[in-house]
């Protein structure tokens, strides 16, 4: 059945005393725009054509002294009846007893449910009771401040000389309190949904919503090359919180600008964030996630932005997740000599804590407004921004007014800042349209109006919803026991939105944004091409068609940013990923030559001793850390790992020896018990332990230290709490190598590179040995004693043993004893030292080569250590000078990239098959 809409408006057009109502504004505006092309006239009064609510208002204003109630002042009620409440408990059902000391908790709840207080029945029950005497509190407060409830006047139509014609009213979420107020208006003619019709209309369905979508905006994209007037196309969306990014997305390819007509709370714009933000940074202390999101929102122009972003550097660097429970700030140890940053961060913490502390809301605009003032360049905010915080301080403003109607004191309410911010929750915000674009609106609040294409999409059941609910302010239970039912509008918009336009397009997908779902009751799915919204599939992306745009002009961001990130990969047109193992490729000859250039000196391709194994390894990892210098950024507390702790053990192992080194004395070992806690051992006579259990536990301890000055005050309490354990490992370990290292002196600890040259190969070796030691007892010094360090893992017989083609696996020992001999010594021992395996005896200590029980290299192996180094580095320098690449197979993939921590930068992890 249509919809006469229009026709009865234009029956009474020329009667200047009819008025029009309808379901809502827009509805409203829209028909007088209708009307004025239909009836041909240059002008009709607005003032004929009002909404609903509007109409309410003018109608059923009743009979009041004083001044209406706000929502501002219901929210200043509802928290000094929830501070009472807290003090005094008189609730035992909206607020539970148990629950009375957080009775603000519920203060918002409450304010929303004030204004439908009116009608609140008699009966039984704990719940009914309460929201009576809140009622009778409520209209005890608004009488002794001259003030009233607009919504608890009377129902009666107040008298006018105007007649009225009611559209479909019925069809909105409060006609039931209203009905019979209305349908008894003497000059007032009412017409119902049910002039609409019960039959199901008829809507296109599709597959998936993208297909539903991309139908709607090529339907709009071919109306509007056919000269269709944009600002005659609107789009109704059922559900939009899932189905809108799915809009913007596909308009966006398509090329059909939107102009979404959502309103959003003031809480989510400009205003807000800054007010919740700056909140939360006080309140968490200064917290580094609180900062960030404070200081990197990009609708903030800071005066300071440089000074900002250093700031937060410093909190990256020195690893400060949140204040320390005792001592110090964090920040201000940290910020080191960075006066800007310190003056920065003082200012911040000052002026948020005056935001949240503030006692009223005097104070809070006055803290807002320094805050401002301060830090931000608010001459480069948009002129939309400005319109949101302007919105935001008038609701400021109103919540001040409002405490003073409630009678407060100026700066006497408590928590002023949160009282803000649950007022621009539940303050929604509409900008005024400035895009040009397709005007897009929630469902159902176009309904009833008269666009020339009317788009209604997702129509599916559990998604085109709207209900008018009865006492919603009580608990469901409590609803039902008094008979108060949902009552579904839904079909009736449905069908009323069939007829809101000159062409409308009904439709819905099987599968939808939210799922799969049956079609709305009130529809019936229909072919698309049935309804005019067919389109052809290979039409949809701009590069299909004849005037197609190049991809680097359709998607200019995409582009660049792919373009960036292949950098990271490769310099030519070889995808360094294809390389595996078992088929290395090779770079192009440009990146093998930087390469090469990067690792060349003195004319010699220089390699590491330390990492020559790793040049036989996953590729990534060696150019990415050594030739990019790419390294992974942890704001947070995961650094420390093995490789700290590692570190923290070589530090620890300096401190130890390195005053030894210094003064050229030699080590005086204990026995390994009296080192290990065993009783009965003892020293020689007149000897002292070098070095003392005191320096073994002061090393230790200054090398955590370090850890604090370097990655700050917070990493060096997180590290501090493992200090038992690290030096109860460290004690063993120490003990285990000084056993062996008795009447040695340190001479190199872990302090100088060495290098030497590979003749026959023209290339140049550098490395830096953990430990070298030589004999006291040699007045030479030259006899040396090499030892390498491991957190645990130390290399196997079968991987320091030559193999039969002369290769060996481990090849570290080998290349510091060739270092070692080039720089004057003559290696006589090596050891590689376990540090959290080692124990008694001497378990984790392994003798690589030298005098003592069970070498794993016997004298005959000897010679074939250098062969074996040479093979090593030839093989290494052939994959640079050859730009071989390759990353790690596919079977050995998770294992070996388990715990890099270029993990988060590697794209082979994400990227190669």
């Amino acid at each position: 059945m249509p919809d006469r809409s229009l026709e009865l408006v234009l029956e009474r057009l020329d009667d200047r005393n009819t008025r029009f109502v309808f379901p809502s504004e827009i509805a409203a505006s829209s028909m007088l725009v209708a009307a004025l092309a239909a009836s041909g006239r240059k002008a009709l009064s607005s003032r004929r054509f009002i909404g609903w609510d509007a109409f309410k208002a003018e109608v059923f204003a009743g009979v009041a002294e004083g001044r209406p109630s706000t929502k501002a002042i219901r929210s200043i009620f509802a928290r000094m009846l929830a501070a009472d409440n807290a003090h005094s408990p008189f609730l035992t059902s909206i607020v539970p007893m148990q629950a009375a000391s957080a009775s603000l908790r519920f203060a918002r709840s409450i304010a929303a449910a004030l204004p439908s207080l009116r009608s609140v029945p008699e009966g039984p029950g704990s719940q009914l009771a309460d929201w009576r005497e809140l009622r009778s509190r409520y209209q005890a407060f608004m009488l002794d401040r001259g003030l009233y409830e607009a919504s608890w006047l009377g129902r009666n139509a107040a008298g006018s000389n105007e007649k009225w014609l009611l559209l479909y009213p019925d069809l909105t979420e409060d006609w039931m309190d209203y009905q019979e107020a209305a349908c008894s208006m003497p000059d007032g003619t009412l017409v119902l949904s049910g002039e609409l019709g019960t039959e199901p209309v008829p809507a296109a369905r599709f597959g998936t919503v993208v297909e539903e979508l991309r139908a709607v905006l090529l339907t709009i994209r071919e109306a509007v090359s056919k000269g269709a007037d944009p600002a005659g196309i609107i789009i109704s969306a059922a559900a939009p919180e899932s189905v809108l990014p799915i809009l913007e997305r596909e308009a966006a390819v398509a090329g059909v600008p939107l102009d979404i007509r959502e309103g959003r709370p003031l809480s989510e714009g400009s205003g807000g964030r800054l007010l919740s933000d700056a909140i939360a940074v006080s309140r968490s202390r200064m917290s580094f996630q609180s900062l960030r999101r404070l200081l990197l929102d990009a609708s903030r122009p800071w005066k300071e932005s440089d000074t900002a972003r250093r700031l937060l550097a410093i909190g990256i660097a020195k690893h400060i997740v949140a204040p320390l429970p005792d001592g110090d700030d964090v920040w201000e140890t940290s910020i080191g000599n960075d006066e800007a940053a310190r003056r920065l961060y003082r200012g911040l913490r000052t002026a948020c804590s005056r935001i949240a502390g503030a006692k009223g809301f005097r104070s809070l605009r006055s803290a807002f407004d320094a805050f401002r003032r301060a830090f931000l360049d608010e001459s480069a905010w948009s002129p939309g921004q400005n319109d949101e915080i302007a919105r935001c301080l008038l609701v400021l403003d109103e919540l001040e007014e409002a405490s003073l109607a409630a009678g407060l004191l100026p700066d006497t309410i408590p928590n002023a800042a949160d009282a803000y911010l649950e007022c621009l929750e539940d303050t929604r915000y509409l900008p005024v349209s400035e895009s040009g674009g397709i005007a897009v609106y929630r469902f159902p609040v176009a309904a009833g109006s008269k666009p020339d294409m009317h788009f209604v999409v997702n129509l599916a059941q559990g998604a085109a919803v709207a209900a008018a609910r009865p006492l919603s302010f009580l608990r469901s239970d409590v609803r039902d026991g008094l008979g108060a039912k949902d009552l579904d509008i839904s079909s009736g918009l449905i069908r009323l939105l069939a007829h809101s336009g000159s062409r409308v397009f009904l439709s819905f997908s099987e599968d939808g944004p939210d799922g799969v779902r049956p079609p709305h009751p009130a529809i019936i799915a229909s072919a698309p091409s049935t309804l005019g919204m067919g389109y052809e599939r290979e039409a949809w992306l701009p590069s299909r068609e004849a005037d197609a745009l190049s991809m680097e002009e359709a998607f200019p961001s995409q582009v660049s940013s792919a373009q960036a990130a292949l950098q990271t990969i490769f310099r030519d047109s070889n995808d360094w990923a294809l390389g595996i193992p078992e088929a290395p490729i090779a770079m192009a000859q440009s990146s093998a030559e930087a390469i090469k250039q990067a690792m060349n000196h003195d004319g010699r391709l220089r390699l590491s001793a330390t990492s020559i194994s790793e040049y036989r390894s996953c590729a990534f990892r060696r150019v990415f850390t050594s030739q990019l210098a790419v390294r992974p950024v942890d704001s947070g507390l995961s650094f420390i790992d093995n490789r700290l702790l590692g570190q923290i053990y070589h530090e620890a192992f300096g401190r130890l020896l390195e005053p030894l080194a210094n003064a050229g004395l030699s080590i005086i070992a204990p026995s390994l018990a009296s080192q290990t806690g065993h009783e009965g051992a003892s020293l020689a006579a007149g000897e002292t332990a070098r070095p003392s259990d005191a320096d073994i536990e002061k090393a230790m301890r200054e090398a955590i230290e370090a850890v604090a000055r370097e990655r700050g005050p917070m990493a060096g309490l997180l590290v501090g709490s493992t200090e038992p354990i690290l030096l109860w490992h460290f004690k063993r370990a120490s003990a285990s190598l000084l056993s062996v290292l008795d009447g040695q002196i340190p001479v190199m600890v872990d302090d100088k590179s060495l290098s030497a040259r590979l003749e026959t190969l023209n290339l140049e070796l550098y490395g830096r040995p953990d430990l070298i030691c030589v004999s006291a007892a040699d007045e030479s010094r030259s006899r040396a004693t090499i030892v390498d360090y491991k957190k645990s893992r130390i290399p196997t017989k079968a991987e320091l043993e030559p193999g039969e083609d002369g290769s060996a696996s481990a090849i570290q020992i080998p290349a510091y004893a060739f270092l070692a001999e080039s720089a004057g010594f003559k290696p006589e021992a090596a050891y590689y030292l376990s540090i959290e395996g080692a124990g008694p005896p001497n378990k984790g200590l392994l003798l690589v080569f030298g005098p003592g029980p069970k070498p794993v290299l016997s004298d005959d192996m000897m010679p074939l250590l250098k062969p074996a180094l040479e093979r090593a580095a030839a093989a290494a320098a052939d994959i640079v000078n050859r730009g071989i690449v390759f990353v790690p197979a596919m079977r050995d993939r998770a294992k070996v990239c388990q715990l890099c921590d270029l993990r988060a930068v590697c794209r082979t992890h994400y990227m190669v098959r």
